[in-house]
């Protein structure tokens, strides 16, 4: 097991900072914040632009009340470098409409309670208006996810189309999480970049998923096909999680929400994707620190276990890790 090593601190609206490589990493949000999380595998840098990642191996997790949840994890170990660049990218923002996300538990600015998907749509909106002003070449679309996925909002370049479908929006009852659904439809709306050397020809264009999933005890309908398999190793394609659960408000979810963690850190086969969990019993900034850390391009970003978001001198990180 492999705790993350990020460390809060940051307290930008906005900025630009440049790493030891001189690569430029975008910031935008209030203070940092990152949870502690432990990772079925981890990841090491090995030099610029390169990675090696540390793999589990296929096994059951123990789910609620007894029930086995797989966890899928190649047993081999996969390297992964590819040229730090800024090409544009296609970011699909996954967005949970279970009912759990409307529960009014988070703490907002004001001290009043607020619900998750009140707060994931501002962030959302946030995240796709900074992107854009980065580069204005990205592109986003929008998918709702309840029982099945649903793509609502086609890529655009145009942070106005994305935001105005993304209020209108209820939650519902949810029985079952359908992610090969979700990879499915993915799958049919995208193709995913070739270039004829993955270490020197930087691509096109890379794809990111975000979800941003709220619920603590459901276990996915999910089984690894081909196609989802060539997805995961796809260098130019990552899939980023902001999990939101109980915490230890509800004590008899507080083992399911750790399973569901490592479900989604298993998905993680180059160990380059980030992911986040957020306590529905905190505060509501600590949403926007998630999704702030989550603007910094996928290729430039180092590895979720080196990233430290310190600025102030005596809290600088151990020099094993990466400084964004």
């Amino acid at each position: 097991m492999e705790q993350c090593m990020g460390v809060g601190g940051c307290t930008w609206i906005f900025g630009v900072q440049r790493d030891d490589a001189g690569v430029c990493v975008d910031f935008w949000g209030a203070e940092g914040w990152c949870g502690g999380c432990a990772w079925i595998f981890g990841a090491q840098r090995e030099g610029a632009g390169g990675a090696r990642g540390y793999l589990g191996r296929r096994g059951m997790v123990p789910g609620r009340r007894g029930v086995p949840m797989r966890i899928w994890a190649p047993p081999t170990e996969v390297q992964v470098k590819t040229p730090r660049v800024n090409c544009p990218e296609k970011v699909i923002i996954c967005l949970d409409l279970a009912e759990e996300m409307a529960l009014p538990k988070l703490e907002s600015f004001n001290g009043s309670k607020t619900n998750a998907l009140n707060i994931s749509q501002k962030m959302i909106e946030m995240f796709v208006r900074t992107k854009h002003k980065i580069d204005k070449c990205h592109e986003f679309a929008l998918v709702v996810v309840n029982n099945d996925a649903t793509w609502l909002s086609g890529f655009t370049s145009d942070p106005r189309e994305v935001c105005s479908c993304l209020y209108d929006l209820e939650t519902v009852v949810c029985k079952s999480f359908n992610l090969e659904g979700l990879f499915n439809l993915i799958q049919q709306k995208i193709e995913l970049p070739v270039t004829e050397n993955v270490q020197t020809i930087p691509p096109p264009y890379v794809v990111r998923t975000i979800l941003v999933f709220g619920r603590p005890g459901c276990q996915p309908q999910f089984s690894m096909s081909e196609h989802m398999k060539k997805m995961l190793q796809c260098p130019y394609f990552f899939f980023d999680v902001v999990y939101i659960h109980n915490g230890v408000e509800e004590k008899d979810d507080e083992t399911s929400w750790k399973e569901m963690y490592a479900f989604f850190s298993s998905l993680d086969t180059k160990g380059t994707n980030y992911k986040y969990e957020v306590s529905l019993t905190g505060p509501a900034v600590e949403l926007h620190n998630c999704m702030a850390k989550l603007l910094a391009h996928p290729l430039q970003r180092p590895f979720q276990t080196h990233a430290a978001y310190s600025l102030l001198e005596e809290d600088e990180p151990p020099e094993i890790e990466a400084t964004v």
